[in-house]
């Protein structure tokens, strides 16, 4: 049902107060247009992808034998957002397309400094969807539709929607658990971002969606969490799934704005095991007092078998994380939990980091000079050399092994989405 209270910053709407909501389905039939007024759907953003231009099927009915003709016409989008179909139709989804910077800012009006992945809003009366790919993602033209954020805690969903595989390549499904425990398998960091939170930072600068510009700095965690997830979808219980977020990242900061104005690659890399170490003190203690919420979407993929002109179904899916976030909100605010909150704990200032090792060293030797005279000189040398081998290297930037992994880490994510959402743009009917 729809509710106003579950709108954000105070959102005010002016609708009929017989106004319901409906599947997406209710606003692909033609005969059932003169019953759009007052009607809406409530959905789940899952995907954005940057512009691009694909050949996609369009409709036309006849008002007697109400057929659909569908035909090819080249067509540029500026923004594709993929939907979850929240309230009445879960796990299935649908696409909202916008063709021009213009329409995309006024489509998200409301969400300025905020990430809109996994964002559960309202849509009023939307138009007549003409368009799909393939057999079952329907598509809306946003020609001046906005988009009504809900508040994160907002009841949205009528029905559970548990984590399901697609029967087929062209379907496309989304979840929402709830109450989750999580497992940090990795955690990396990357500062090839956007300085904006829109697009919550997900694909790296390469990949950003924001409409509105932030004056932020360029940081954002790339997560490997461990889901549980049903044995008879996978070949285990825990599946890995991986997720670049800014969002989920500000859950472990007591200012982390603040902090990404502060820190620095050298910083970070010298910090990364104790940064490890506080997160996942922080996920266990999430763990035990409400879980997490879990919001993705999965696409089975095709294969190209050498030898066969016919692309084969990847039996093996892959899950896509939009937004992993504490299922009980009120717990940023716990007084417990706000003392395992990471705070501008850098110990060592900028000026001493180059000089970081070379101090080191000669602390070494000092503490060394200063030891018994029955010491083997060999001995000690040996000492230096095996602390020498343990400690940190403060020197190590972009260019190191972790940075390396991280950089073929995000292409790869990248490649991997933007695959899938390419295959669903122009896998058409």
């Amino acid at each position: 049902m729809f509710n106003v209270n579950n709108l954000q910053n105070d959102l005010m709407v002016n609708l009929n107060p017989n106004f319901k909501l409906k599947k997406m389905k209710f606003f692909t039939k033609a005969e059932k247009m003169s019953r759009f007024e007052n009607k809406g759907i409530c959905a789940i953003i899952l995907n954005c992808t940057s512009p691009s231009t694909a050949t996609r099927a369009t409709s036309a009915y006849n008002n007697n034998k109400k057929s659909r003709i569908a035909y090819q016409a080249p067509k540029t989008y500026h923004r594709w957002f993929l939907c979850g179909d929240a309230m009445m139709n879960p796990p299935h989804t649908f696409a909202i397309v916008t063709h021009n910077p213009q329409q995309t800012c006024h489509f998200l009006a409301h969400v300025h400094e905020n990430s809109f992945m996994g964002m559960a809003f309202y849509l009023i009366e939307p138009d007549l969807s003409t368009s799909q790919v393939g057999d079952y993602l329907h598509i809306i033209d946003n020609k001046d539709l906005k988009m009504f954020p809900l508040k994160p805690n907002a009841r949205i969903l009528k029905k559970p929607a548990p984590i399901e595989l697609p029967r087929d390549s062209d379907q496309t499904f989304f979840f929402v658990e709830e109450g989750k425990t999580i497992k940090l398998t990795r955690m990396k960091f990357n500062t090839r971002t956007c300085t904006g939170y829109q697009c919550d930072r997900h694909w790296g600068k390469d990949g950003c969606v924001c409409a509105f510009g932030s004056p932020g700095n360029s940081l954002v965690y790339e997560f490997d969490f461990g889901i549980p997830v049903a044995q008879n979808h996978f070949n285990s219980d825990t599946h890995v799934a991986s997720l670049a977020s800014f969002r989920t990242m500000s859950v472990f900061f007591h200012n982390l704005v603040n902090y990404t104005s502060t820190t620095t690659p050298p910083k970070e890399e010298m910090h990364l095991h104790r940064r490890r170490s506080q997160i996942r003190n922080m996920i266990s203690y999430i763990n035990d007092n409400g879980g997490w919420k879990i919001i993705g979407w999965c696409k089975r993929g095709l294969l190209s078998i050498k030898g066969e002109t016919d692309k084969v179904e990847n039996r093996n899916v892959n899950l896509r994380l939009t937004s992993v976030y504490p299922q009980n909100v009120g717990i940023l605010d716990d007084e417990n939990f706000k003392k395992l909150r990471i705070r501008e704990d850098f110990e060592i200032p900028d000026s001493a980091l180059t000089n970081l090792s070379q101090n080191t060293e000669t602390t070494e030797d000092d503490e060394s000079d200063s030891s018994s005279s029955d010491n083997d000189d060999n001995k000690r040398d040996d000492d230096v050399d095996d602390a020498n081998d343990q400690r940190p290297n403060p020197y190590k930037t972009g260019d190191n092994d972790e940075d390396a992994e991280t950089q073929e880490h995000t292409d790869v994510d990248v490649t991997h989405e933007h695959d899938d959402e390419s295959e669903e743009e122009n896998e058409l009917v």
